[in-house]
């Protein structure tokens, strides 16, 4: 599962989470959709359970639980745009940066977690190898499917406890951001996170609609 905060500005596109139901933001809990339903039961028991959160010494009061289809969570974006996503607060890379030959930046972080989330997908690819050989192998697979990245950039920010809850001991902990172009493996209303720490707060992915003219002239987007 994964257990998001979304504030009630982030909800401003929502399609299903109103200002009636949510006027001060939402708490989210993702579940695969092929979870048995004695595990909803439970999780569903387990967190009706909690009435209060804590955040530097004030409280919030959560309101009843309500289900929803997180394949629909987002308004349809306009006619005329393109919809990009943005991870909130930042993404986090799952591995270190392999050695060898090829480059490998933010941009690759980025498709690997991508590969990592709709692993379904690109785990029946052919994909062989272990280690670095298939991090390289799996980030070709999506990039050869049409999803990209574009302007990763790290986020200039040391207090990394912000973005990541745990992480390996050989791992530098660097949160980037940018704009992901999805539409190859994830549908224009889906709720979705990327990256090491999805989990538990990170790596969010709001919806950024831009006018095909600009995504085509910025990034090279094609509609």
């Amino acid at each position: 599962i994964a257990v998001h905060l979304l504030m009630a500005a982030d909800l401003a596109d929502a399609e299903t989470l109103t200002p009636e139901l949510a006027p001060w933001g939402a708490m989210v809990v993702l579940v695969p959709p092929d979870a048995d339903p004695s595990d909803l039961v439970a999780l569903e028991r387990a967190f009706s359970a909690v009435k209060r959160v804590y955040q530097g010494g004030h409280a919030v009061t959560l309101g009843d639980s309500v289900d929803l289809d997180l394949r629909r969570f987002w308004a349809e974006p306009a006619s005329g745009k393109v919809r990009l996503w943005s991870p909130i607060p930042a993404l986090v890379a799952e591995t270190r940066r392999p050695r060898g030959e090829g480059a490998w930046g933010l941009s690759e972080a980025a498709l690997l977690s991508i590969a990592h989330v709709f692993r379904e997908r690109f785990s029946t690819a052919g994909i062989g190898g272990r280690g670095e050989a298939r991090y390289r192998a799996l980030v070709n697979a999506v990039r050869a499917c049409g999803v990209a990245a574009y302007d990763m950039r790290q986020v200039p920010d040391s207090r990394t406890e912000r973005y990541v809850h745990r992480v390996h001991d050989d791992l530098l902990v660097t949160p980037f951001s940018g704009l992901l172009d999805l539409r190859p493996v994830l549908d224009a209303t889906a709720l979705c996170a990327l990256g090491q720490s999805r989990h538990l707060g990170g790596g969010l992915l709001l919806p950024v609609d831009l006018p095909h003219a600009v995504a085509a002239a910025r990034l090279g987007v094609t509609p």
